[in-house]
């Protein structure tokens, strides 16, 4: 089913799951690392049956669904956050297979990053004896209508086994009707435009694009005193082997953070993601500077989380290679001149920690 974008078919899950908890008393998890604007509509839920845990542990998710008190557990197969962890959902499919209550259960996946990972192949649910669906959500302005992020959809895709699909799938259709999350018709009209041809040849060139801005910048930050870049295309990443195996990728996004010490390490961070940008737009390159986006093109964002702090998320598009190349030359470039023109103000931690 479709819906505004991928926030209002988790936000219409949540609206549904609450409505259960107020029935059963039963509760809902939501990993700590979670994207920061299901954060912020935590806040506004029933803390009595929504809680955070600590999903730092890839199989934590799993040891969740099999409490009998918990109906749900929301989780990021990778996770759109500077740390970028990797949901372990081969534990996920064994611990589906242990489940012998009938009191229906529920996995809501944002699949932000995975979309074209079919998370239901996961799951043999002709061995699954309980009652649970498995929710996927994606947004689909992030892949569809060739990447130029014109249309505001998203998809919400249900399997399962029991009564909790069908039961889930009705509930989330009320509740996108009285919510006013349906999207307009000419939204999912321009979101057809792409087929599974062209998707498949776009991220095929965008996984290429990201494995070497990750090579790229890597060695760059390696060498460079300051920048720290997060990716689980890195084989350094704790993450990397289950991301590869399970998923096929690393994720579609690199973060990049300042590792200073002192007070302004955030504003510092916001300063250069403004000078990345300023510095692109004085060159004529295509580096969108934006929160949202398609996987066409190259993209800076910067995204604010609790617990980390100010981080910088790169997307380096489906373009070619050597305009790659100069988007890449681009950033080394412009991190290198601003640590240059801001060195009396910063101290970087690593330095500080050696010594």
């Amino acid at each position: 089913m479709s819906f505004t974008c991928g926030i209002a078919g988790l936000d219409s899950a949540m609206d549904v799951l609450a409505t259960y908890s107020m029935n059963k008393g039963r509760l809902n998890y939501i990993g700590n690392n979670c994207w920061v604007e299901i954060r912020k509509r935590l806040k506004s839920r029933d803390q009595r049956f929504f809680k955070l845990y600590d999903d730092t542990e890839p199989a934590a998710a799993a040891e969740l669904i099999l409490r009998d008190d918990v109906q749900s557990v929301f989780i990021e197969g990778i996770q759109n956050h500077p740390d970028m962890r990797a949901c372990d959902l081969n534990a996920m499919a064994t611990a589906a297979k242990q489940l012998t209550t009938d009191k229906p259960k529920y996995v809501i996946v944002d699949n932000v990053s995975t979309f074209d990972t079919d998370v239901f192949s996961f799951f043999d649910f002709d061995a699954i004896p309980g009652n649970i669906a498995i929710v996927s959500v994606v947004s689909g302005i992030k892949f569809i209508q060739y990447g130029t992020d014109r249309a505001k959809t998203g998809l919400v895709t249900i399997g399962g086994t029991g009564t909790a699909p069908g039961q889930v799938e009705s509930d989330l259709v009320e509740a996108r009707a009285g919510s006013g999350r349906a999207p307009s018709y000419e939204d999912v009209f321009g979101c057809a435009v792409d087929t599974p041809a062209s998707l498949k040849g776009r991220m095929s060139r965008y996984d290429r694009n990201i494995r070497i801005m990750t090579r790229d910048l890597g060695e760059f930050c390696d060498a460079t005193s300051g920048p720290v870049l997060h990716s689980l295309w890195s084989e350094q990443h704790p993450d990397h082997d289950r991301a590869m195996n399970d998923y096929g990728h690393g994720g579609r996004f690199l973060y990049l953070r300042l590792d200073l010490e002192g007070p302004d390490e955030n504003a510092l961070t916001l300063e250069l993601y403004r000078y990345i940008a300023d510095e692109a737009a004085r060159k004529h390159l295509p580096l969108i500077a934006a929160s949202n986006f398609g996987f066409a093109i190259p993209h800076i964002h910067i995204v604010r989380h609790e617990n980390v702090g100010v981080s910088l998320r790169l997307s380096p598009g489906s373009v070619c290679v050597s305009l790659l190349g100069c988007i890449n030359d681009h950033l080394k470039d412009s991190i290198r001149r601003f640590l240059r023109e801001n060195g009396s103000d910063i101290v970087v931690r690593s330095a500080t920690s050696a010594n």
